[in-house]
């Protein structure tokens, strides 16, 4: 059997004294994988409503626990465990430019 690679997750920490993501001093475009759950839900939550973030794009496997998040936000329904799903969102950034 074929052992898989370690994954690997870098989570971004917000200061909640200020208004910066620490490790970013400038706008950026943040996109958040399995947005449905409860810390994704949270997580995109907290980016949706912080100045510094310009685009952000949500994915989830399911259409039915899409949420609101405001105009700078955008829902794409992702499995990926999927590679033509994986594909398709990463078309969808490019276009998004």
């Amino acid at each position: 059997m074929k052992q898989k690679s370690p994954m690997r997750f870098m989570a971004l920490v917000l200061d909640i004294k200020g208004d910066n993501m620490l490790g970013f001093s400038r706008n950026f475009n943040c996109v958040v994988i399995g947005a449905s759950g409860g810390v994704g839900m949270a997580f995109s939550k907290l980016l949706a409503e912080h100045s510094l973030c310009e685009r952000l794009v949500v994915t989830s496997r399911s259409k039915d626990k899409q949420f609101e998040l405001g105009s700078k936000s955008t829902w794409k329904e992702v499995d990926i465990t999927n590679e033509d799903s994986i594909a398709e969102l990463v078309q969808h950034l490019k276009e998004e430019q």
